[in-house]
């Protein structure tokens, strides 16, 4: 039995150095397979659009594929140090682009990532969407459909407004059309050039939540950057001086972990963001449309008693559009723009999702797009196209 034992571990010991022996081989890698000659001309078109939208050298690092809501596919390519661009297939155009922004799949791999439009990044495990920014969720199959609804939407629009050009070039090698339309003048309007740069610098942008089982507050914190741009340029009476970080207004007081103390998590200074302030005035956790936050700028300003000053435009998509946007920024004002993602079991006015600040916008004969903040740390310069539920804007009557 004795010599049984030994035999039998004897052999478990040589079968155990010939599986570490096994393992510990060098693994070869597995060749890539060569691109087709639509994958071939669809990167160099990458990189003409990764070199269009940065001043600096950029490289691409990554190309994925997510799916909208609907199942359809759309490639986020990822650009070291920084930078990324969403691209839709289908159509030949790119929804969005930033040259300075972290990818918001930076990090993910799968076929569980969705792309549900700008501002509109998710990952599903276990039957829920994560954001994969914000630190938001959902599962109701009501909003599954209307996301599905949105993502049709935006097919369809970009569809109608596809680059054929550049579609005849991924699919046909046909150069001349695509290197004319790339070439062409690209008018470019919205702010002066140091308003620009604000928001472009703009890092703590008053990022504030109302925590619990709320959805952010993206649209007042658009309003928070809103009245911040009004106190900075036009007249310094807008936004008490507490809410700024510093005296050159150049950063805003947020509810982040900057404005901590890491030793004992207290605040340093018991001022909370202006963002917050205004959220008092007619909380709202599960969203924004244009027409609240009209209705909290409005008794903002009737309780700083300047409510005179000012001209408030807010408007649903058909009451307004591309003309309407681009004046309203021609003449030296942002706008606050408002998603079209509706939930069913919400109010007629009910839920739509992200807000964004709008600062420039570039026109072409592909159409028109919007240079933005998205009110989140990184995401100061992106450029998106797509459809859009509502805006909201201010004037000084008087300026």
């Amino acid at each position: 039995m004795k010599h049984f034992v030994k035999a039998m571990t004897s052999m478990l010991l040589c079968a155990s150095v010939l599986a570490c022996t096994t393992l510990a081989a060098p693994v070869k890698e597995q060749p890539q397979l060569p691109l087709s000659p639509q994958e071939f001309r669809a990167q160099a078109v990458f990189r003409d659009k990764a070199a269009e939208i940065s001043d600096s050298a950029v490289k691409i690092s990554q190309i994925k594929t997510v799916r909208d809501f609907n199942g359809e596919p759309y490639t986020v390519i990822e650009c070291a140090p920084a930078g990324y661009m969403i691209y839709h297939p289908a159509s030949g155009k790119f929804v969005e682009t930033s040259p300075s922004a972290p990818s918001p799949y930076r990090g993910l791999v799968g076929d569980n990532l969705y792309y549900g439009g700008p501002t509109e990044y998710y990952q599903l495990e276990d039957g829920v969407y994560f954001h994969t920014v914000l630190d938001e969720t959902f599962q109701e199959p009501e909003t599954v459909e209307c996301m599905r609804q949105s993502s049709v939407d935006l097919s369809e629009y970009l569809t109608q407004t596809r680059n054929v050009a550049l579609l005849d070039y991924v699919a046909n090698g046909e150069q001349q059309a695509y290197v004319t339309a790339s070439t062409e003048h690209t008018y470019i309007g919205g702010l002066n050039a140091d308003q620009q740069k604000w928001f472009r610098e703009l890092e703590d942008c008053g990022e504030w939540s109302p925590g619990g089982d709320s959805e952010g507050a993206c649209g007042f914190v658009g309003l928070n950057m809103l009245y911040a741009f009004l106190d900075k340029f036009k007249d310094d009476k807008y936004m008490d001086d507490k809410y700024w970080k510093n005296p050159e207004k150049t950063q805003l007081v947020s509810d982040d972990v900057q404005d901590y103390d890491q030793d004992s998590w207290k605040k340093k200074e018991d001022v909370p963001s202006f963002t917050e302030y205004l959220y008092k005035f007619a909380p709202k956790p599960d969203g924004t449309t244009s027409m609240h936050i009209h209705k909290v700028s409005r008794l903002y300003a009737a309780e700083k008693k300047f409510e005179d000053d000012i001209k408030h435009t807010s408007l649903y998509w058909g009451l307004f559009n591309n003309k309407t946007m681009t004046e309203f920024l021609e003449s030296g004002y942002p706008i606050e723009l408002f998603g079209k993602i509706k939930r069913p079991t919400e109010k007629p006015d009910g839920k739509i999702m992200h807000a964004v600040v709008a600062y420039r916008y570039e026109k072409s004969s592909s159409g028109y797009k919007y240079v933005c903040h998205y009110g989140w740390d990184d995401f100061s310069e992106v450029t998106i196209e797509g459809t859009l539920g509502s805006m909201y804007g201010m004037k000084i009557k008087y300026k």
